[in-house]
């Protein structure tokens, strides 16, 4: 009697292939990229950039985040767009409604297209997947890899045998930059080769492409970086703006404007001595002594001292400190200390304080 068989549980290799490549774009973001034809004279990224704006009217950093690009970059592609009349733009990028008639031309038309539909509409595309940021790959190694992917360039097993000459047609990229872009495919296992020309596409590992209804990029929000002026005094701190308000020279010349001055001369006071070597803290402590030993909450006083030591006193402490560097008197990093003293000749208050 003959011996019965185990039923196969695992479907056959090109069965699983086919399986897991049933579809172009089974749940990945995507644009319909057009296909170039023979007198098309748009690059690679003209062309993603015009078949992002095809779709609706976006901004260049918006293309740039979508496409994973420098919206510099997108730029240039919209300049020279416009500059064509293939698109026009403002505030946003949106796509000519009209093209001169041999424009039209330099696309590949669809099959069955009516002739009322827009010319954008009436050309073949491929689906281009929306890289993530841990995507290895390239533009152009995308778009390769994408067209492979093609219903109609597959057998029923998921396998193809597409020639490279033919994907640079349909792509209008160079011959070598197609080649090197079946080479990493094949590196990073997107692609496997069953024998002669014959290939098999496989899926992509997780997190390559951004999923559909995922945002483009996930950026953390950044805190600003902490104001020098913010560190001399907590200017929002509720006592302070009390004794700001109580102050009658505060109030006779509105105190919120004395205090976004004093804030603005602080920042730019610390970036000069910052550029000429003055430690933060010691000129936070020197900046504190003057406001608590010399000049109070009285934010006017305080603002014309601050212009007094822009223009005055750190430019003497700096050309004093120059000139004993170049004696040979001196040997230190900063003039901050004579800075110090030379604002203590004119204010004693300050004088029994130590060198910042």
């Amino acid at each position: 009697m003959p011996t019965e068989t185990k039923e196969q549980t695992e479907p056959p290799p090109d069965q699983t292939e086919a399986r897991l490549a049933q579809s172009e774009s089974p749940e990945f973001r995507w644009i319909p990229l057009l296909m170039p034809g023979s007198d098309c004279d748009l690059s690679l990224l003209e062309r993603v950039v015009l078949s992002a704006v095809a779709q609706r009217e976006q901004s260049r950093r918006r293309i740039g985040r979508t496409m994973g690009m420098n919206w510099r970059t997108v730029n240039k592609a919209v300049r020279k767009l416009g500059a064509m009349g293939m698109a026009v733009s403002t505030d946003k990028v949106r796509v000519a409604s009209k093209l001169r008639e041999s424009f039209v031309t330099w696309f590949r038309p669809r099959k069955g297209a009516g002739p009322g539909l827009p010319w954008y509409k009436g050309a073949q595309y491929v689906r281009l997947w929306v890289r993530s940021p841990n995507c290895p790959l390239t533009l152009s190694q995308v778009a390769v890899y994408c067209l492979l992917r093609r219903d109609d360039l597959r057998q029923p097993d998921g396998s193809g045998s597409v020639s490279k000459r033919r994907v640079s047609l349909y792509l209008g990229l160079s011959l070598p930059t197609v080649r090197r872009a079946f080479l990493a495919l094949e590196q990073h296992g997107l692609l496997a080769w069953k024998g002669g020309r014959k290939y098999v596409v496989k899926n992509p590992p997780e997190g390559w492409f951004l999923a559909k209804g995922k945002a483009v990029r996930e950026r953390p929000k950044e805190k600003p970086p902490a104001r020098f002026s913010d560190d001399v005094i907590p200017w929002e701190l509720e006592s302070n703006v009390e004794r700001f308000k109580k102050q009658k020279d505060n109030q006779a010349c509105g105190w919120e404007r004395e205090r976004d001055w004093a804030k603005a001369l602080l920042d730019r006071l610390w970036e000069q001595m910052q550029a000429v070597g003055y430690p933060r803290d010691g000129t936070i402590e020197l900046f504190r002594d003057i406001i608590r030993k010399l000049t109070g909450p009285n934010l006017n006083k305080l603002n014309g001292l601050l212009l007094t030591i822009e223009h005055t006193w750190f430019p003497r402490a700096e050309q004093d400190t120059g000139r004993n560097q170049r004696s040979g008197r001196f040997r230190g990093n900063h003039s901050l200390g004579l800075l110090r003293d030379i604002i203590a000749k004119k204010n004693p208050q300050l004088a029994a304080e130590g060198r910042g």
